[in-house]
């Protein structure tokens, strides 16, 4: 898999920066990838294997850096940190990862999320519109690789967002509901 894009803390920079020789506003996302799988089961998965997820990252990160090259942009993209769950539901954010995630948007330490799918964030409009509000308040996003015209950043992504996570919480206690009344 080729040479890792280095972590933020190796290159000491800060989220944003501007060079001196340009006036060209260079910015710097510090990235934190969300990787998570629900159950035992799915992590030796290939096709959603937290294996498959940090690679499928990081070859974006390597890509936005290679188009910045190239189109002379001053963007850098960062992977500064990892966050790591499996076996847990994203039926709530009661998830240790997750909780670290938000305390180190809070703290600027990353700026930006990346995740393969949604559903491995969240599958609650509640929780989700929380997370939008935080990364609101601190000029932080995300990107999801599976929709990338999702976002936080627009009034049409902020809609498109919105009802697919609602139809992703409505599938989730749809399935909870047949599987209570299988037991019945």
């Amino acid at each position: 898999a080729g040479p890792k894009t280095p972590l933020a803390f190796d290159q000491g920079l800060p989220a944003q920066w501007w060079s001196g020789r340009s006036s060209m506003k260079k910015t710097t996302y510090l990235c934190g990838t969300y990787l998570r799988v629900s159950t035992e089961e799915q992590k030796d998965v290939e096709e959603g294997s937290i294996k498959n997820q940090r690679v499928r990252l990081q070859r974006y990160i390597d890509e936005k850096n290679r188009n910045a090259q190239e189109n002379k942009t001053g963007e850098t993209w960062i992977l500064t940190k990892e966050y790591e769950e499996e076996a847990l539901s994203a039926k709530n954010t009661k998830r240790p990862k997750y909780q670290e995630m938000l305390r180190d948007i809070r703290e600027g330490v990353i700026t930006t999320i990346l995740f393969t799918e949604i559903s491995r964030v969240s599958r609650s409009v509640k929780d989700f519109l929380e997370l939008g509000e935080l990364l609101d308040m601190h000029d932080a996003h995300f990107v999801c690789l599976q929709h990338t015209e999702l976002n936080t950043a627009t009034p049409t992504g902020r809609i498109l967002l919105v009802m697919l996570v609602a139809m992703m919480e409505f599938e989730r206690e749809i399935n909870a509901d047949r599987s209570s009344k299988s037991y019945e």
